[in-house]
């Protein structure tokens, strides 16, 4: 089964949308802030050509499917366990994760120790 990449906007005013990208197992890789709802799509990398998928391809790089989550009030059941998988990682397996993607430098890690 190839794993999932929920994109949702977090934020939706008129002019600006804060979008993220959170993976199945529960990390934030991604985020954007667009000033249109109708360039989420592109710039999150729903559409098959759009940005960010280099850096889904690092989190899973034997395939993954973007899903947008068009309503996260109402999410659905994958999205909400996925949002509980990252409510639920310890302090170490949060900063083992952001070391994988090269979010947290070894200095950085430091001032979180």
């Amino acid at each position: 089964m190839i794993p999932k990449i929920f994109v949702f906007c977090n934020s939706c005013e008129p002019n600006w949308h804060c979008v993220q990208a959170l993976t199945e197992d529960g990390c934030f890789i991604a985020s954007h802030v667009c000033s249109s709802h109708c360039f989420i799509r592109h710039d999150m990398g729903i559409d098959p050509d759009g940005w960010k998928r280099d850096i889904y391809a690092i989190h899973y790089p034997d395939g993954y499917e973007v899903v947008f989550e068009e309503t996260p009030q109402d999410p659905s059941p994958e999205f909400k366990a996925a949002y509980q998988r990252h409510t639920s990682y310890t302090k170490e397996e949060y900063i083992e994760r952001m070391l994988i993607h090269q979010k947290v430098q070894a200095p950085e890690l430091e001032k979180v120790k």
